[in-house]
């Protein structure tokens, strides 16, 4: 296999993957402070610890992100 850049042996669908997520995330998180900003007096972290924390919103983002296992993860 090729060595592209920083991606050693990936195969171009696994780069185009691992970029889109990396896309994705930052929107998540662009959002988050959106809600902080419209929610005046709710914080950045309380926000995602809520939502990390929350078992019916860490099910949505697993579905979102694949099934990872991202419940209880900002205790």
């Amino acid at each position: 296999m090729k060595v592209k850049g920083r991606y050693p042996a990936w195969r171009e669908e696994d780069i185009i993957l691992y970029r889109l997520n990396e896309r994705l995330w930052g929107l998540f998180l662009e959002l988050v402070k959106i809600i902080e900003t419209v929610f005046d007096g709710i914080d950045y972290d309380d926000i995602i610890k809520k939502l990390f924390n929350d078992e019916k919103a860490a099910e949505y983002l697993n579905s979102i992100l694949g099934n990872k296992d991202i419940g209880k993860i900002a205790a």
